[in-house]
């Protein structure tokens, strides 16, 4: 009986040493790792990338964010601009509505990194 208390605790001292990823403090709590800092935006893609619309006609952009290694990155803020406002409109949410014809490019923009699709307005 006794050898067999002896391989316990030794088994017991192994299961120990053997889990290093855990880290305990003092108090017998374990120590979590610091958080990762949250990644930044790399690039910002709009789609669809090209699309011919007629005067009247609405269209909803998407623009994706991603970061460095190309993961999606959600919850970012998003900014639309029109290079031509009164041939399209933007709203901050990506709904372009076409008024006028004429070649219009929207951009979205997120944390400095801009994506960007071009349009075409037809009669």
């Amino acid at each position: 009986m006794a050898q067999w208390v002896r391989m316990a605790r030794v088994s017991a001292l192994m299961g120990v040493t053997a889990c290093g990823s855990d880290v305990t403090s003092g108090r017998g709590g374990i120590v979590q790792p610091p958080p990762q800092a949250s990644s930044q935006v790399a690039s910002v893609t709009v789609t669809p990338e090209l699309a011919v619309l007629y005067v009247g006609d609405t269209l909803r952009l998407r623009a994706v964010t991603r970061e460095a290694a190309g993961s999606v990155l959600t919850g970012r803020v998003v900014t639309w601009a029109s290079t031509a406002p009164a041939a399209a409109g933007v709203s901050p949410s990506g709904l372009v509505t076409a008024t006028a014809t004429g070649s219009v490019i929207v951009a979205a923009t997120s944390e400095g990194r801009s994506g960007q699709t071009s349009l075409t307005i037809l009669r």
